[in-house]
């Protein structure tokens, strides 16, 4: 065994990683200078491959791969990593006007002007692919970095459906919200709905706010992943875009002063997901992780915004872990497009403006689909202990100052849980999505206080743990509550989420399971509650065309279900319900 301190060969590996990276992007950028044109491509390949974020490399690929969709794909790259390459997109956006001119003329008929407007597209392409290496070969690349990197701000592209008014977001869209009738004290019933059923159309006298959803043609490739809008509930005949056509992305989540929202972000060029901060306007766009310097985290997805400070939850993988765990980092103030990139192996490198905070650490557990409490003292997910072979997919609860694990259902795979949301009138109440052993899936509420005591998350010294220090939380929490032995829906009293369960083993607990809510169509997904804990929005398909999900809102006080938005052929999704 060698004697070298780990973290010391971590460093070193590192070096030689970057040394490596370093060659072979300058061999690509002088093959492609001479015009051998499969060496660059095999060099900036090799590049990418060890460095998915390599901006530049990704721009050289650009100019000599050898399809219309490679390149396509090599420059939504290169918007990905920084959105603000004007160069890029100006690219980009000649490509999709050739191939916008092939397609008009292909409908209109005419032999002769297709093969002309055809060969005229060609010519255009062939010139975007020597603009590029024209651009990129007028700068010493070796001493100015990375040939795209002049900063524009640019104004996001308000693109909405053709029924759709094109409307900017106002700086202050959210309307005061009315009173509202005293919430029902009865345990509320499942309400499923005959086949065809019309519902009626959300009225905006007793509701507010704004819905952020995706929205789009789910015949794209990742048809989960679709433009960004809000639609405001005083009008929901408007959509409003937020970032464009050319970014696509889902699970939304607005920051708590409304300013700002981060989302999982999908890239086609690059076929991976990551994780974006965004002004509210679509003015800015930084990637989350350069918010801190190790580790390098994968697979980072469903991010959320504590709802009352600047920490946002989200899941990540590490080395060769099979398992997401749950990390959580701190972003706040203006967004920052100057963000270093931290070099571990320089002892005077400015450090991450927050720590990356690790919360769970549980072998053969895959913990996905995190979700704050309302008082920001706790954490729903889904837990998936199926990987080892045995157990299930259930909803456990995490404490995020004493890092004390709670099981909020255990009923194995009777049901499959996901995409849980903690509101209510009283802040107690989780719904989330189940997947029955059909493949349906319908909307159903579990009661948090039902929840009872697993374990205390332990967290080896290496990593950065999960501290009073480094972890905000609004208020100290309070004693641990005794067990509840029934769990109401609506109680009577005020539970809070700090009514929790015991901190001691609960062996002998009986099957905990939450209840049916909403039966809609084949599959029910993503509810969100509403600010005010009265009402759920979630998204529904049919059978005749399960790839359609539209968006309905659930009165909990009255059980009805209305209709918000429904486009045909399209999916519509909403991730975030704020003011």
């Amino acid at each position: 065994m060698s004697d070298t301190p780990k973290n010391e060969q971590d460093k070193n590996e590192i070096v030689d990683t970057n040394d490596v990276i370093a060659n072979l992007l300058k061999e690509g950028i002088a093959a492609a200078r001479l015009g051998d044109r499969e060496t660059a491509r095999n060099r900036l390949r090799q590049v990418i491959e060890l460095d998915r974020n390599n901006e530049k490399a990704w721009f050289w690929l650009a100019a000599v791969v050898e399809t219309v969709e490679e390149r396509r794909q090599c420059l939504e790259s290169v918007l990905l990593i920084n959105p603000n390459n004007q160069r890029a997109q100006t690219l980009l956006e000649q490509i999709e006007h050739a191939k916008s001119l092939v397609e008009s003329k292909t409908k209109s008929g005419g032999r002769s002007g297709i093969i002309a407007i055809a060969v005229g597209a060609a010519i255009l392409i062939a010139t975007i692919s020597f603009g590029i290496l024209t651009i990129l070969g007028n700068g010493d690349d070796e001493d100015k970095g990375t040939a795209a990197t002049d900063v524009v701000a640019v104004a996001p592209t308000n693109t909405v459906p053709p029924t759709q008014s094109n409307t900017l977001i106002p700086t202050n869209t959210a309307t005061p919200r009315p009173t509202l009738p005293p919430m029902a004290t009865s345990t509320p019933t499942s309400t499923p709905l005959p086949t065809n059923t019309p519902l009626p159309t959300l009225s905006t006298d007793n509701i507010s706010g704004q819905l952020f959803i995706i929205s789009g043609d789910f015949f794209f490739s990742a048809p989960e992943y679709q433009q960004l809008f809000i639609l405001p509930l005083d009008d929901p005949t408007q959509l409003l875009s937020v970032t464009g056509q050319n970014v696509r992305g889902r699970v939304m989540s607005v920051s708590p002063n409304a300013d700002k929202f981060v989302t999982e972000q999908y890239n086609s060029g690059q076929d991976i997901i990551t994780l974006q901060v965004i002004n509210i306007n679509g003015t800015e766009s930084i990637s989350l992780s350069r918010y801190w310097d190790r580790p390098l985290l994968t697979q980072q997805k469903t991010p959320r915004w504590s709802p009352n400070t600047p920490q946002i939850v989200f899941v990540g993988k590490t080395g060769f872990d099979r398992e997401h765990d749950l990390y959580v980092i701190a972003v706040s103030g203006e967004l920052d497009p100057e963000i270093p990139e931290v070099d571990p192996n320089d002892p005077d490198a400015t450090p991450p403006p927050s720590p990356l905070v690790r919360m769970t650490m549980t072998e053969d557990v895959d913990e996905t689909w995190p979700a704050w409490s309302p008082d920001g003292k706790y954490l729903v997910y889904v837990a998936d202990t199926s990987l080892s072979g045995t157990g299930g997919v259930d909803l456990r609860m995490l404490d995020i100052q004493t890092l004390d694990v709670y099981a909020i259902t255990n009923d194995g795979l009777d049901v499959v849980e996901s995409m849980p949301n903690w509101g209510g009138p009283n802040g107690n109440l989780i719904v989330y999505s189940a997947t029955n052993p059909d493949g349906t899936s319908d909307i159903w509420i579990v009661d948090a206080s039902q929840a009872y005591f697993l374990e205390t998350t332990s967290i080896p010294d290496v990593v950065e743990t999960a501290t009073p220090d480094t972890i905000e939380s609004p208020d100290a929490p309070s004693e641990t509550a005794t067990p509840i032995e029934e769990s109401t829906l609506v109680p009577t009293e005020e539970p809070t989420s700090n009514d929790i369960a015991t901190s001691e083993p609960n062996e002998d607990v009986d099957i905990l399971s939450g209840m049916l809510l909403i039966d809609l169509g084949p599959q029910d997904i993503m509810p969100i509650w509403s600010p005010d804990g009265r009402y759920i929005v979630f998204s529904s398909n049919t059978v005749e065309n399960p790839r359609d999900f539209d968006i309905y809102i659930y009165d909990y006080e009255t059980g009805e279900l209305f209709s918000v938005l429904v486009i045909p052929d399209s999916r519509e999704v909403a991730y975030d319900w704020f003011e």
